[in-house]
C-alpha cells in the first residue's frame, strides 16, 4: 500500500520498458521452439506450433526457421503470404517444404510443398515481454545487470517525488549501466 505500491509499479514500467527499448535485439528475450509436421497438412496454428509449450510468441525471427528429415537439417525460405497463395492456389503437392509463409493475423504457418511425411521444424522467435508479477518473479535478463533496473526505477521514483537533483544523479548511473548492459549482451553490427 501506499508508496510501496507505486514502487513496485515503478519497477514493472522500468523492466518492461528496458525490454522494449531494444525490441528484437535483448538476447535473453529471444527463444526457440520445435514442433512435428503432419504428412498431408500445409497450415500449422499456434496451438500445433506450442502444442503444451507456453505460447509467448510476438514475432518470429527472420531466417531462423530450419526443417529436419532425421538425416539433414534446412534452412525454408520465407515468401509473402500473398506470393504463396497466388504460387500454390489448388496445388497438393507433397515433398519436403522449402518455403514457408507466416499469417499475420494469426501468427499460423503455411509450409510448401505440403509435408509428406512428419519432419521437425525449429524456429527463433521474440517472445513477449516478460511481467513482473509475483514475489519470486526474477528478470530473465542476465542477473549481472539487474541493478539497472533498480536505478531506473529510482529516475521514475525520484521524477514522482519531485526531487530534480536526485534525479540527476541516478540518471548518469543508469546511462552508464545501460550502455554496459548493451554492450554485454548485444552482438555488435556489422556494416
Amino acid at each position: 500500500t501506499g508508496i510501496d505500491t507505486v514502487i513496485v509499479q515503478m519497477v514493472q514500467a522500468t523492466y518492461r520498458d528496458i525490454q522494449v527499448s531494444r525490441e528484437g535485439e535483448w538476447p535473453w528475450l529471444i527463444k526457440k521452439q520445435s514442433f512435428t509436421t503432419t504428412a498431408g497438412k500445409c497450415c500449422y496454428s499456434l496451438s500445433d506450433i506450442f502444442q503444451s509449450a507456453t505460447n509467448d510468441l510476438k514475432e518470429y525471427k527472420p531466417q531462423s526457421v530450419i526443417i529436419d528429415n532425421g538425416t539433414k537439417k534446412s534452412y525454408l525460405m520465407e515468401i509473402d503470404e500473398d506470393v504463396m497463395e497466388r504460387r500454390f492456389l489448388n496445388s497438393d503437392a507433397q515433398g519436403q517444404p522449402s518455403l514457408y509463409s507466416i499469417n499475420y493475423t494469426d501468427y499460423s504457418l503455411e509450409l510448401r510443398e505440403i509435408p509428406d511425411v512428419s519432419y521437425t521444424v525449429t524456429f527463433d522467435y521474440y517472445q513477449l515481454p516478460q511481467e513482473l508479477t509475483l514475489d519470486n518473479d526474477v528478470p530473465l535478463m542476465p542477473p549481472a545487470f539487474h541493478d539497472v533496473i533498480v536505478y531506473k526505477a529510482l529516475e521514475r521514483l525520484s521524477i514522482y517525488l519531485s526531487t530534480p537533483e536526485i534525479f540527476q544523479g541516478y540518471q548518469v548511473e543508469t546511462d552508464r549501466m545501460m550502455g554496459n548492459l548493451m554492450r554485454g549482451t548485444i552482438k555488435p553490427k556489422r556494416i
